[in-house]
């Protein structure tokens, strides 16, 4: 009996004196991932919600009211959902302006962001992924010293079908660390990521639109 308590005893001893494995203090979070299906769905957002809605279920401190330009043309009306989180932040177009209800397009703006498109696509993609994940070579235009490009199209690769619906923005790159001869290659027109002055600059996602439905201007 007096040996099982004596072993008791050292067992608690060396138990007690094994440290406990924490996180390391500057361990990044998780990243939380809120998939987007263009046309179909918004992770946790109901397509038919109003601005309302929106304000009883995530509170007024978390929806803004505001107006944003698609195009040229007038301001569509528009709520703004997270505003204060850069990584939450998603702006809403009302497919009615009158009663500010219904999705017609959500605009994601930045350099990273929660919100995720097929592909695990999201803000700070580069180019070279978005290349290898759609299995071709991605048509492009606009890069430029002063401004970002687009994707103008998925060249009927992987991603064609499932961001038919995404327009995709590129920026974050030095266009200066190009040669004028490979500057020259992105003046004007359409071509491809294979080009070498894109591969070089490898511009990343600043923002994506996803179309549900047109919107309607008031």
């Amino acid at each position: 009996m007096k040996r099982s308590v004596i072993w008791l005893w050292l067992g608690l001893c060396l138990l007690l004196r094994v440290p406990v494995q924490a996180a390391p203090p500057n361990a990044p979070a998780a990243r939380l991932n809120w998939p987007i299906q263009p046309g179909r769905s918004l992770a946790f957002v109901p397509l038919d919600i109003s601005e309302a809605a929106l304000n009883e279920r995530f509170g007024p401190f978390n929806v803004q009211s505001t107006q944003i330009k698609l195009d040229a043309g007038e301001p569509y009306p528009a709520s703004v959902l997270f505003p204060h989180d850069s990584d939450k932040r998603i702006t809403l177009v009302w497919r009615d302006p009158v009663k500010r209800s219904g999705i017609a397009v959500a605009v994601v703006r930045g350099q990273r962001s929660f919100w995720s498109l097929p592909g695990q696509i999201s803000l700070g993609t580069g180019v070279a992924t978005l290349e290898s994940r759609n299995g071709r070579p991605l048509l492009l235009a606009g890069i430029g010293p002063t401004q970002g490009g687009h994707i103008v199209s998925w060249n009927n690769g992987a991603l064609s079908t499932a961001l038919a619906k995404v327009t995709l923005y590129v920026a974050d790159y030095n266009f200066a660390l190009l040669s004028a001869s490979a500057q020259q290659a992105l003046a004007a027109g359409v071509y491809p990521s294979t080009v070498r002055a894109v591969q070089l600059l490898n511009p990343a996602v600043s923002e994506f639109r996803v179309q549900f439905s047109a919107p309607a201007l008031p």
